[in-house]
């Protein structure tokens, strides 16, 4: 994949953060491909898919989307805020064998964002774009981790609480984004049915809806990105 941008500006236009040129460049860039002049970045990749539960009680998972960048719930025309739970299973290999750690959290909040590494500088960075009392640091392009990690960020709860495997409960005031190791297990479902949707699996502007009979289940996926990475002279 080649990532190209257009000049905007809008104020509200586009930013072309993930862009590696913009589009008067694209000619050069073409000649530059066609000479072997690039370099390709494998980039990680997670899996996304919904388990329902039917009247039956019997369960039917959807086939999965990988998501290079990411995929978030949040609140429709719903007036108040979600409830929700998301849990993290980390499996890490430790001198020939594998350690588990679990945690659960439970929010009140607008919903919940899943980035990659490379889908970070978007709607996971949010934070950093909020500035209270002070100027704007404009060179700051949003957050950044490393292409072994999956990032979580809740957006704007008002409630938190992280309950780990060992039956400890801490509350959570401020931290609300952190990373985990791609190769976690993560699973979202709401504990009330509300007006929610899925964003980041469909082209449909609207998402998809979700009801408290679906859950969310995302892991690493087995595809990688090829990213083409162009350097003009």
């Amino acid at each position: 994949m080649l990532f190209v941008g257009v000049n905007d500006n809008d104020i509200l236009g586009s930013k072309a953060t993930l862009a590696e040129l913009l589009f008067e460049d694209l000619h050069k860039a073409l000649s530059q491909i066609t000479n072997g002049n690039y370099r390709l970045e494998k980039r990680t990749m997670f899996c996304v898919c919904i388990k329902h539960k039917n009247n039956d009680n019997q369960n039917s998972i959807e086939r999965g989307t990988d998501i290079l960048t990411d995929m978030y719930i949040e609140r429709g025309v719903f007036s108040r805020c979600i409830r929700y739970a998301l849990s993290v299973t980390i499996h890490k290999a430790n001198s020939g064998y594998l350690t588990l750690k679990k945690f659960v959290e439970y929010a009140i909040g607008n919903g919940v964002i899943v980035s990659t590494s490379f889908g970070a500088h978007g709607y996971y960075s949010y934070l950093d774009r909020i500035t209270v009392g002070k100027r704007h640091n404009k060179s700051n392009n949003g957050a950044q981790f490393s292409d072994n990690k999956l990032g979580i960020c809740h957006i704007i709860p008002t409630f938190l609480v992280l309950k780990l495997n060992l039956g400890r409960t801490v509350v959570r005031g401020s931290y609300i984004r952190y990373t985990v190791p791609n190769q976690s297990i993560i699973k979202i479902s709401l504990t009330r049915n509300d007006d929610v949707r899925l964003y980041g699996t469909t082209e449909n502007s609207r998402g998809k809806a979700i009801t408290s009979d679906d859950e969310i289940l995302i892991r690493s996926s087995r595809r990688t990105a090829k990213i083409i990475r162009i350097g003009f002279p």
